[in-house]
Protein backbone atom coordinates (compact mmCIF):
# COMPACT_ATOMS: atom_id res chain seq x y z
CA UNK A 1 0.00 0.00 0.00
CA UNK A 2 1.20 3.63 -0.88
CA UNK A 3 -0.04 6.70 1.58
CA UNK A 4 0.79 10.03 1.38
CA UNK A 5 -0.75 12.96 2.36
CA UNK A 6 -1.26 16.10 0.30
CA UNK A 7 -2.83 18.77 2.43
CA UNK A 8 -5.64 17.60 3.87
CA UNK A 9 -6.21 14.84 2.14
CA UNK A 10 -4.85 11.37 2.31
CA UNK A 11 -4.33 9.32 -1.07
CA UNK A 12 -3.77 5.71 -0.92
CA UNK A 13 -3.80 2.86 -3.02
CA UNK A 14 -4.54 -1.22 -2.62
CA UNK A 15 -2.77 -3.89 -4.07
CA UNK A 16 -4.75 -7.08 -5.26
CA UNK A 17 -6.68 -9.04 -2.99
CA UNK A 18 -4.74 -12.50 -3.59
CA UNK A 19 -1.66 -10.93 -2.42
CA UNK A 20 -2.49 -7.80 -0.04
CA UNK A 21 0.12 -5.99 1.89
CA UNK A 22 -0.84 -6.48 5.88
CA UNK A 23 -0.85 -2.72 6.52
CA UNK A 24 -3.35 -2.10 3.80
CA UNK A 25 -5.81 -4.12 4.91
CA UNK A 26 -5.33 -3.62 9.07
CA UNK A 27 -5.36 0.02 8.49
CA UNK A 28 -7.88 0.44 6.01
CA UNK A 29 -10.88 1.47 7.71
CA UNK A 30 -8.36 3.93 9.83
CA UNK A 31 -7.18 6.38 6.76
CA UNK A 32 -11.17 6.13 5.99
CA UNK A 33 -12.05 6.86 8.97
CA UNK A 34 -9.46 9.77 9.21
CA UNK A 35 -9.08 11.07 5.82
CA UNK A 36 -12.82 11.54 5.52
CA UNK A 37 -12.41 14.26 8.06
CA UNK A 38 -11.33 18.20 6.60
CA UNK A 39 -9.67 18.32 10.21
CA UNK A 40 -6.77 17.28 11.86
CA UNK A 41 -6.42 16.90 16.18
CA UNK A 42 -3.08 15.67 18.18
CA UNK A 43 -4.86 12.44 18.90
CA UNK A 44 -4.09 11.47 14.97
CA UNK A 45 -0.67 11.17 16.03
CA UNK A 46 -0.69 7.74 16.46
CA UNK A 47 -2.17 7.49 12.89
CA UNK A 48 0.79 9.49 11.40
CA UNK A 49 3.17 7.14 13.32
CA UNK A 50 1.45 4.17 11.44
CA UNK A 51 2.15 5.59 8.35
CA UNK A 52 5.87 6.04 8.86
CA UNK A 53 5.82 2.34 9.90
CA UNK A 54 4.45 1.28 6.65
CA UNK A 55 7.99 2.07 4.80
CA UNK A 56 8.53 -1.54 5.69
CA UNK A 57 6.01 -3.83 5.37
CA UNK A 58 5.56 -7.45 4.92
CA UNK A 59 3.03 -9.39 2.87
CA UNK A 60 0.04 -11.56 4.18
CA UNK A 61 -1.58 -14.05 1.39
CA UNK A 62 -4.88 -15.34 1.19
CA UNK A 63 -7.11 -17.80 0.08
CA UNK A 64 -11.16 -17.96 -0.14
CA UNK A 65 -12.27 -21.22 1.20
CA UNK A 66 -15.34 -23.15 -0.41
CA UNK A 67 -17.91 -21.44 2.17
CA UNK A 68 -16.84 -17.62 0.99
CA UNK A 69 -14.35 -16.93 3.84
CA UNK A 70 -10.87 -15.20 3.21
CA UNK A 71 -8.30 -17.45 4.93
CA UNK A 72 -4.99 -15.12 5.53
CA UNK A 73 -1.62 -16.49 6.37
CA UNK A 74 2.31 -14.80 6.25
CA UNK A 75 5.10 -17.03 5.43
CA UNK A 76 9.25 -16.65 6.72
CA UNK A 77 11.84 -18.40 7.02
CA UNK A 78 13.04 -21.17 4.86
CA UNK A 79 10.82 -21.88 2.10
CA UNK A 80 12.56 -25.59 1.84
CA UNK A 81 12.47 -26.41 5.35
CA UNK A 82 9.72 -28.90 7.04
CA UNK A 83 6.73 -26.65 7.09
CA UNK A 84 5.56 -25.35 10.69
CA UNK A 85 2.30 -23.82 11.11
CA UNK A 86 1.57 -21.44 13.56
CA UNK A 87 -1.70 -20.31 15.40
CA UNK A 88 -1.54 -16.66 17.90
CA UNK A 89 -3.90 -16.45 20.99
CA UNK A 90 -6.95 -14.87 21.71
CA UNK A 91 -7.24 -12.21 20.52
CA UNK A 92 -4.72 -11.76 18.57
CA UNK A 93 -3.48 -11.85 14.67
CA UNK A 94 -0.12 -13.31 12.95
CA UNK A 95 1.71 -10.47 13.87
CA UNK A 96 2.25 -11.14 17.61
CA UNK A 97 3.49 -14.69 16.59
CA UNK A 98 5.74 -13.74 13.08
CA UNK A 99 8.47 -10.56 14.23
CA UNK A 100 10.76 -12.27 15.22
CA UNK A 101 12.38 -13.66 11.82
CA UNK A 102 15.87 -13.74 13.68
CA UNK A 103 14.43 -17.19 15.99
CA UNK A 104 12.49 -17.75 12.48
CA UNK A 105 15.73 -18.31 10.65
CA UNK A 106 17.58 -20.12 12.91
CA UNK A 107 15.50 -22.53 13.34
CA UNK A 108 15.44 -23.41 9.65
CA UNK A 109 12.01 -24.11 9.24
CA UNK A 110 8.69 -23.36 6.29
CA UNK A 111 7.50 -20.87 8.85
CA UNK A 112 3.58 -20.17 8.57
CA UNK A 113 1.65 -17.97 10.90
CA UNK A 114 -2.03 -17.96 10.16
CA UNK A 115 -4.90 -15.46 10.89
CA UNK A 116 -7.78 -17.63 12.48
CA UNK A 117 -11.49 -16.98 11.91
CA UNK A 118 -12.36 -13.51 12.41
CA UNK A 119 -8.78 -12.40 13.60
CA UNK A 120 -6.17 -10.29 11.04
CA UNK A 121 -7.42 -10.78 7.96
CA UNK A 122 -9.17 -14.06 8.12
CA UNK A 123 -13.03 -13.92 7.89
CA UNK A 124 -15.14 -15.04 10.86
CA UNK A 125 -17.10 -18.17 11.01
CA UNK A 126 -20.50 -18.38 12.63
CA UNK A 127 -21.26 -21.45 14.63
CA UNK A 128 -17.69 -23.08 14.06
CA UNK A 129 -16.23 -26.12 16.15
CA UNK A 130 -12.26 -26.71 17.02
CA UNK A 131 -12.64 -29.43 14.38
CA UNK A 132 -13.16 -26.38 11.65
CA UNK A 133 -9.63 -25.52 12.07
CA UNK A 134 -8.52 -28.79 11.31
CA UNK A 135 -10.40 -28.22 7.66
CA UNK A 136 -9.23 -24.77 7.19
CA UNK A 137 -5.30 -25.95 8.24
CA UNK A 138 -5.59 -29.23 5.24
CA UNK A 139 -7.29 -26.69 2.86
CA UNK A 140 -3.66 -24.04 3.25
CA UNK A 141 -1.41 -26.96 3.35
CA UNK A 142 -3.31 -28.61 0.09
CA UNK A 143 -2.94 -25.13 -1.54
CA UNK A 144 1.07 -24.40 -0.56
CA UNK A 145 1.76 -28.17 -1.71
CA UNK A 146 2.62 -29.03 1.95
CA UNK A 147 1.72 -32.92 2.58
CA UNK A 148 3.22 -32.97 5.96
CA UNK A 149 3.85 -30.37 8.60
CA UNK A 150 3.98 -29.25 12.37
CA UNK A 151 1.53 -27.14 14.37
CA UNK A 152 2.04 -24.83 16.72
CA UNK A 153 -0.55 -23.25 18.89
CA UNK A 154 -0.04 -20.22 21.34
CA UNK A 155 -2.39 -19.61 24.59
CA UNK A 156 -6.00 -19.68 22.69
CA UNK A 157 -4.01 -21.12 19.56
CA UNK A 158 -3.27 -24.42 21.89
CA UNK A 159 -6.60 -26.11 21.12
CA UNK A 160 -6.42 -25.03 17.68
CA UNK A 161 -3.03 -27.45 17.38
CA UNK A 162 -4.28 -30.06 19.48
CA UNK A 163 -7.44 -30.04 16.97
CA UNK A 164 -5.25 -30.15 14.43
CA UNK A 165 -2.94 -33.27 15.61
CA UNK A 166 -5.79 -35.15 16.29
CA UNK A 167 -8.44 -34.49 12.60
CA UNK A 168 -4.62 -34.75 10.74
CA UNK A 169 -2.94 -37.42 12.73
CA UNK A 170 -1.80 -38.46 8.82
CA UNK A 171 0.03 -35.47 8.15
CA UNK A 172 0.72 -33.47 11.52
CA UNK A 173 4.26 -34.84 12.98
CA UNK A 174 4.51 -33.14 15.70
CA UNK A 175 2.80 -30.96 17.36
CA UNK A 176 3.47 -27.67 20.25
CA UNK A 177 1.29 -26.23 22.77
CA UNK A 178 2.85 -23.07 24.21
CA UNK A 179 0.59 -21.36 27.63
CA UNK A 180 -2.23 -23.12 26.00
CA UNK A 181 -5.86 -23.01 27.26
CA UNK A 182 -7.20 -26.65 28.23
CA UNK A 183 -10.46 -28.06 28.76
CA UNK A 184 -12.33 -25.15 30.75
CA UNK A 185 -14.66 -27.47 31.72
CA UNK A 186 -12.61 -29.50 33.74
CA UNK A 187 -12.67 -28.98 37.47
CA UNK A 188 -10.12 -27.04 38.75
CA UNK A 189 -8.81 -25.24 34.97
CA UNK A 190 -8.74 -21.90 36.76
CA UNK A 191 -7.47 -21.89 39.77
CA UNK A 192 -4.83 -19.61 40.07
CA UNK A 193 -5.92 -17.69 36.80
CA UNK A 194 -6.27 -13.25 36.83
CA UNK A 195 -9.63 -12.33 37.77
CA UNK A 196 -10.41 -11.24 34.75
CA UNK A 197 -10.03 -14.31 32.67
CA UNK A 198 -11.74 -16.19 35.57
CA UNK A 199 -14.77 -13.84 34.60
CA UNK A 200 -15.13 -14.18 31.14
CA UNK A 201 -14.54 -18.03 31.69
CA UNK A 202 -17.83 -18.16 33.70
CA UNK A 203 -19.36 -16.18 31.17
CA UNK A 204 -18.37 -18.20 28.52
CA UNK A 205 -19.76 -20.62 30.19
CA UNK A 206 -23.08 -19.57 29.74
CA UNK A 207 -22.86 -17.49 26.30
CA UNK A 208 -20.70 -16.63 24.09
CA UNK A 209 -23.12 -13.35 23.88
CA UNK A 210 -22.30 -12.63 27.62
CA UNK A 211 -18.18 -12.37 27.16
CA UNK A 212 -18.90 -10.52 23.54
CA UNK A 213 -19.69 -6.71 25.67
CA UNK A 214 -16.24 -7.10 27.36
CA UNK A 215 -13.85 -7.95 24.78
CA UNK A 216 -15.66 -5.30 22.59
CA UNK A 217 -14.47 -2.86 25.10
CA UNK A 218 -11.59 -3.98 25.68
CA UNK A 219 -10.57 -4.04 21.84
CA UNK A 220 -11.45 -0.49 21.75
CA UNK A 221 -9.38 0.28 24.33
CA UNK A 222 -6.42 -1.73 22.99
CA UNK A 223 -6.83 -0.20 19.44
CA UNK A 224 -6.96 3.63 20.80
CA UNK A 225 -4.09 3.65 23.13
CA UNK A 226 -2.44 0.32 22.99
CA UNK A 227 0.95 1.28 25.21
CA UNK A 228 -1.37 2.32 28.05
CA UNK A 229 -3.34 -0.22 27.90
CA UNK A 230 -0.10 -3.22 28.08
CA UNK A 231 1.05 -1.43 30.48
CA UNK A 232 -1.77 -1.86 32.30
CA UNK A 233 -1.69 -5.43 31.31
CA UNK A 234 2.07 -6.46 31.36
CA UNK A 235 1.85 -7.83 35.04
CA UNK A 236 4.26 -6.44 38.17
CA UNK A 237 7.50 -4.83 36.83
CA UNK A 238 9.70 -7.54 38.46
CA UNK A 239 7.63 -10.51 36.18
CA UNK A 240 9.00 -12.01 33.23
CA UNK A 241 6.05 -10.90 31.27
CA UNK A 242 6.53 -7.17 31.89
CA UNK A 243 9.80 -7.23 30.94
CA UNK A 244 9.28 -9.17 27.82
CA UNK A 245 6.14 -6.62 26.97
CA UNK A 246 9.06 -3.62 27.71
CA UNK A 247 11.25 -4.68 24.43
CA UNK A 248 10.92 -2.60 21.29
CA UNK A 249 10.28 -5.12 18.95
CA UNK A 250 7.61 -6.78 20.50
CA UNK A 251 5.80 -3.39 21.49
CA UNK A 252 6.02 -2.72 17.73
CA UNK A 253 4.47 -6.25 17.29
CA UNK A 254 1.77 -6.00 19.59
CA UNK A 255 0.38 -1.97 18.88
CA UNK A 256 0.68 -2.82 14.90
CA UNK A 257 -2.25 -5.97 15.87
CA UNK A 258 -3.81 -3.89 18.46
CA UNK A 259 -4.61 -1.18 15.81
CA UNK A 260 -5.14 -3.53 12.87
CA UNK A 261 -7.69 -5.24 14.83
CA UNK A 262 -10.87 -6.06 12.29
CA UNK A 263 -14.02 -5.28 13.84
CA UNK A 264 -14.95 -8.86 13.81
CA UNK A 265 -11.97 -9.13 16.54
CA UNK A 266 -14.56 -9.19 19.52
CA UNK A 267 -17.00 -11.28 18.07
CA UNK A 268 -13.99 -14.05 17.17
CA UNK A 269 -12.46 -13.98 20.53
CA UNK A 270 -15.87 -13.96 22.44
CA UNK A 271 -16.59 -17.74 20.31
CA UNK A 272 -13.25 -18.83 20.86
CA UNK A 273 -13.87 -18.21 25.06
CA UNK A 274 -16.89 -19.98 24.66
CA UNK A 275 -15.30 -23.45 22.38
CA UNK A 276 -12.75 -23.71 25.33
CA UNK A 277 -15.29 -23.93 28.16
CA UNK A 278 -17.15 -26.56 25.97
CA UNK A 279 -16.73 -30.02 25.43
CA UNK A 280 -13.68 -29.59 22.62
CA UNK A 281 -15.49 -32.50 20.40
CA UNK A 282 -12.42 -35.01 20.38
CA UNK A 283 -10.65 -36.46 23.42
CA UNK A 284 -7.03 -35.58 24.15
CA UNK A 285 -6.20 -39.26 24.85
CA UNK A 286 -7.04 -40.02 21.01
CA UNK A 287 -4.07 -37.43 19.87
CA UNK A 288 -1.45 -39.81 18.16
CA UNK A 289 1.18 -37.43 16.58
CA UNK A 290 4.02 -36.59 19.32
CA UNK A 291 2.81 -33.49 21.04
CA UNK A 292 5.28 -30.95 23.30
CA UNK A 293 4.07 -28.96 26.30
CA UNK A 294 5.63 -25.63 27.34
CA UNK A 295 3.90 -23.76 29.87
CA UNK A 296 5.49 -20.92 32.53
CA UNK A 297 5.01 -21.75 36.32
CA UNK A 298 3.77 -18.04 36.86
CA UNK A 299 1.90 -17.49 34.32
CA UNK A 300 -1.58 -16.21 35.65
CA UNK A 301 -3.41 -15.85 32.01
CA UNK A 302 -3.63 -19.33 31.63
CA UNK A 303 -2.38 -21.03 34.81
CA UNK A 304 0.08 -24.43 34.47
CA UNK A 305 -2.73 -26.37 35.69
CA UNK A 306 -3.40 -26.23 32.08
CA UNK A 307 -0.46 -27.41 30.95
CA UNK A 308 -0.04 -30.51 32.90
CA UNK A 309 -3.50 -31.52 32.51
CA UNK A 310 -3.03 -31.69 28.64
CA UNK A 311 0.85 -33.51 28.88
CA UNK A 312 -0.96 -35.75 31.18
CA UNK A 313 -4.54 -36.90 28.92
CA UNK A 314 -2.39 -36.91 25.56
CA UNK A 315 -0.27 -40.00 25.29
CA UNK A 316 3.48 -40.12 24.90
CA UNK A 317 3.18 -35.70 25.81
CA UNK A 318 6.30 -34.23 26.85
CA UNK A 319 6.27 -31.46 29.54
CA UNK A 320 8.34 -28.66 29.29
CA UNK A 321 8.15 -26.69 32.52
CA UNK A 322 9.59 -22.94 32.78
CA UNK A 323 10.59 -21.80 36.19
CA UNK A 324 9.93 -18.32 37.04
CA UNK A 325 8.06 -17.27 33.16
CA UNK A 326 4.88 -16.33 32.47
CA UNK A 327 2.33 -16.19 29.52
CA UNK A 328 4.60 -14.62 26.87
CA UNK A 329 7.24 -17.50 27.07
CA UNK A 330 6.78 -18.20 23.13
CA UNK A 331 8.55 -15.00 22.47
CA UNK A 332 11.95 -15.92 24.68
CA UNK A 333 11.72 -19.95 23.54
CA UNK A 334 10.68 -19.46 19.45
CA UNK A 335 13.67 -21.23 18.29
CA UNK A 336 13.45 -24.09 20.58
CA UNK A 337 10.17 -24.53 20.06
CA UNK A 338 10.54 -24.56 16.40
CA UNK A 339 13.55 -26.52 16.27
CA UNK A 340 11.62 -29.50 18.41
CA UNK A 341 8.36 -29.69 17.20
CA UNK A 342 9.78 -29.40 12.74
CA UNK A 343 12.04 -32.58 14.18
CA UNK A 344 9.85 -34.84 14.34
CA UNK A 345 8.83 -34.26 10.81
CA UNK A 346 11.73 -34.62 9.63
CA UNK A 347 12.35 -38.01 11.63
CA UNK A 348 9.32 -39.29 10.33
CA UNK A 349 10.44 -38.09 6.62
CA UNK A 350 13.93 -39.42 7.14
CA UNK A 351 11.90 -42.82 8.36
CA UNK A 352 10.55 -42.80 5.23
CA UNK A 353 12.98 -42.50 2.96
CA UNK A 354 14.77 -45.23 4.48
CA UNK A 355 12.07 -47.22 3.82
CA UNK A 356 11.36 -46.77 0.86
CA UNK A 357 15.05 -47.19 -0.25
CA UNK A 358 15.09 -50.90 1.36
CA UNK A 359 17.22 -49.96 4.27
CA UNK A 360 16.00 -52.00 7.74
CA UNK A 361 15.75 -50.42 11.12
CA UNK A 362 19.12 -52.52 11.89
CA UNK A 363 20.65 -50.07 9.34
CA UNK A 364 24.28 -49.21 11.47
CA UNK A 365 24.23 -45.44 10.65
CA UNK A 366 24.34 -43.45 13.56
CA UNK A 367 20.87 -41.37 14.28
CA UNK A 368 20.95 -37.91 13.90
CA UNK A 369 21.27 -35.83 17.05
CA UNK A 370 18.33 -34.07 18.72
CA UNK A 371 18.44 -30.76 19.06
CA UNK A 372 19.50 -29.42 22.75
CA UNK A 373 16.84 -27.68 24.13
CA UNK A 374 17.62 -27.29 27.90
CA UNK A 375 14.13 -27.97 28.92
CA UNK A 376 12.84 -30.18 31.50
CA UNK A 377 10.83 -33.69 30.35
CA UNK A 378 7.69 -34.48 32.59
CA UNK A 379 6.37 -37.50 34.02
CA UNK A 380 4.90 -38.16 31.15
CA UNK A 381 7.86 -38.06 28.97
CA UNK A 382 8.72 -39.67 25.50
Amino acid sequence: MRCYLTGRRLVWSIPPRDVLGQRAVDGYSAIRQVSSRDWWQPSDRWFLDTIRSWTVTQTVAAIVLADGRQLAWQELGDPKGPAVFVFHGTPGSRLQVSFDEGAINAARVRFIAVDRPGFGCSGFQRARRLADWASDIACLADHLGIDVFSVVGISGGGPHAAACARFLAHRVHGAGIVSGVGPLAEPGATKGMMFLNRLITGLARKSEYLVYPLFALSIAIFRRWPEKAMRATSGQPQSSDFEIMSRPEVRAAYIDSYRGAPPTSARAAAQDFALFTKDWGFRLEDITPRVDVWHGDDDRNVPISNGHFQATRIPGARMHDCPGQGHLIALDHLEEILRTVSSATMEDEEAEHQRKSGRTAGDPRPPAAAPDLGTSAGPNSR
